[in-house]
């Protein structure tokens, strides 16, 4: 046991953080461009029936897609929280749980825009996918300050003595 379990820890949670940041933003590209082909391409029959959700999203491939990455992207958003919990820097927490309410606004937003398709929906939605796209790039830009600021210099391991 060198005691260095501690701060490898952190390392090893720094790392799969950066990684999982990575990964959102490419979710992110990936359900905006379904979601945007949605809005624009997909007639949606809906008949103000909140029942109806999953006939609603599954009646196009595009649907299937943004579903699915949504379920992709909340499972990243909450791996961004218990990582950045692991790495014991709490802006990289406060960052993660700002991401995750803001998936949270968009998710609910979306949910009742394609009911509606009341413009203020709609636009809460963007807001979210906003607040979620600044959360990680703001991860990303802590992750880097901290490579670069703050270089983690390990002790030497001591080795047992022997009589």
């Amino acid at each position: 046991m060198t005691g260095h379990e501690p701060v490898e820890r952190e390392l090893r949670a720094r790392r799969r953080l950066r990684r999982g940041a990575l990964a959102t933003i490419v979710l992110l590209a990936i359900m905006n461009a379904a979601g945007t082909y949605l809005n624009l391409y997909v007639a949606i029959d809906t008949t103000n029936d909140y029942n109806t959700v999953f006939s609603a999203l599954f009646g196009s491939a595009a649907g299937v897609l943004h579903f699915l990455v949504a379920l992709g992207l909340f499972f990243a958003v909450l791996g961004t929280i218990v990582n950045a919990r692991r790495s014991g820097d709490a802006r990289l927490l406060a960052f993660s749980v700002v991401g995750l309410l803001a998936f949270l606004v968009a998710a609910y937003s979306g949910y009742h825009f394609i009911y509606s398709g009341e413009e203020g929906y709609s636009f809460w939605m963007e807001m979210g996918f906003l607040g979620v796209v600044l959360a990680e790039v703001a991860i990303l830009a802590r992750l880097g300050r901290l490579t670069h600021e703050s270089t983690i210099v390990l002790p030497p391991a001591v080795a047992p003595s022997t009589p």
